[in-house]
């Protein structure tokens, strides 16, 4: 009698133990899958982030494309009225 308790109580263990196995897994899973989750959205930020430098150092590229621009017409300007200036004291 005692050893179909024990057989009993045996089968009853393995089978809680499996159960609290697959309870535990699972909790690992879901623990996994948050962490996974977090590094994914701090990955999606940091190349939020990166997109908004590109943007940023994009614009400063043209906006100094167009000062360049700006100083180069200055002095083929000036460079043309040196050339007048040159001329008009080759000329006295």
């Amino acid at each position: 009698m005692t050893e179909i308790i024990y057989g009993g109580v045996s089968i009853a263990a393995l089978i809680f133990g499996g159960l609290w196995k697959l309870h535990r897994n699972q909790i690992d899973t879901e623990n996994r899958l948050s962490k996974l989750e977090s590094k994914d959205l701090l990955m999606e930020q940091k190349i939020e982030t990166m997109q908004d430098n590109h943007t940023q150092i994009a614009e400063r590229v043209y906006q100094m494309e167009l000062m360049l621009h700006g100083i180069e017409k200055k002095v083929v300007a000036m460079d043309a009225k040196f050339d007048q200036v040159i001329d008009l004291l080759r000329q006295k």
